[in-house]
């Protein structure tokens, strides 16, 4: 079994654990809880949601939810889930494997119609660009490429 598979699946309950502490790590790390918008079906912003402790439950029963929706849709099924966030197992987890778990949400629910317009798109949308900010070497690479400016000493693409 691939991390790309047909079907969709309902994504564990640790993957979405860490996706939650991702973001609360986020929070410590940069000094703000992280913020995206709540967008109705017509494309209208009515509001904000935040990830905080005090959230942590509802932001991850709304990612749980969301993936039901996208496998029940996908395979005739009538699931729910109740979800209650606790820390994961494994806290060591690196910027690149926290964004590549989002890819992978990401991936199991854009089956979902309203996928672009969900709370869930914009926490992930959120979840990455704050966890960009934490890649090493993120904050001192040229925010403005010139023929002048010289690439970082690294490996080349």
């Amino acid at each position: 079994m691939s991390d790309y598979d047909a079907h969709t699946v309902q994504i564990d309950l640790e993957h979405i654990h860490v996706l939650v502490w991702a973001g609360l790590w986020l929070e410590d790390a940069q000094k703000t809880p992280l913020a995206w918008p709540v967008v109705s079906g017509n494309g209208r912003v009515e509001g904000l949601s935040r990830l905080t402790a005090d959230t942590a439950d509802t932001v991850g029963q709304m990612l749980v939810d969301t993936n039901t929706r996208a496998v029940n849709d996908d395979t005739g099924q009538d699931n729910l889930y109740i979800y209650s966030y606790r820390e994961p197992h494994h806290r060591e987890w690196n910027q690149v494997e926290i964004l590549k778990a989002v890819q992978f949400y990401e991936y199991q629910n854009t089956i979902n119609d309203d996928w672009h317009l969900c709370e869930a798109y914009y926490f992930c949308q959120v979840l990455k660009s704050r966890m960009m900010h934490q890649l090493p070497g993120f904050l001192g690479a040229p925010w403005h490429i010139t023929a002048d400016i010289l690439p970082a000493q690294g490996q080349p693409l």
